[in-house]
């Protein structure tokens, strides 16, 4: 069993980018993998294992200056990353959580967050995305969406679900 921790902000590297790095518990020893490829530089951007594929996925992120809606998966069988192009995906955000949903043997993306266009003195830089959620079939390679709630309906009567919360940048394999 190893961890995996990918991305985040505030890491001085040449690329910008602190990488991919693995943690195994029983040696208590972190160390960089070296891969080929892997995804750019970004933040606040959740991972989700599938335990039937054995693969831990990434979707978008905030680069800090522009947001991304890619998905990634890495394999931890070959630790590699690859990034896939589904026919459909959701919107760029940040700040989504993506959890495994066992008895469907997919995953799932709730809510999330987009810039703010406002320029005022007191403005937000971010705000929330109308309320969606997704799911995505890793074998299959697809996106789904289950259910978008307008901004309209939000205000008027928001879904019931938890407090928004980050998701940790971990995963095991």
């Amino acid at each position: 069993k190893e961890l995996l921790l990918f991305g985040g902000c505030g890491v001085l590297t040449e690329n910008g980018s602190p990488g991919t790095w693995v943690f195994a518990p029983e040696k208590n020893e972190w160390r960089k993998l070296e891969a080929k490829t892997e995804p750019p530089p970004r933040a606040l951007a959740p991972l989700a294992y599938d335990p039937v594929t054995k693969k831990i996925v990434l979707f978008g992120g905030d680069r800090l200056d522009q947001l991304y809606a890619d998905t990634w998966v890495y394999d931890c069988t070959t630790r590699a990353w690859e990034e896939r192009k589904p026919a459909l995906s959701p919107s760029p955000r940040f700040g989504h959580a993506l959890l495994h949903l066992p008895k469907s043997g997919k995953l799932a993306l709730l809510g999330g967050k987009t810039y703010s266009s406002s320029t005022g003195y007191l403005a937000t830089l971010y705000k929330p995305l109308p309320y969606e959620a997704w799911t995505y079939d890793v074998a299959r390679n697809e996106w789904t969406l289950v259910k978008h709630w307008d901004a309209g309906l939000r205000r008027s009567r928001p879904p019931k679900r938890p407090s928004p919360r980050r998701a940790p940048p971990m995963r095991s394999c």
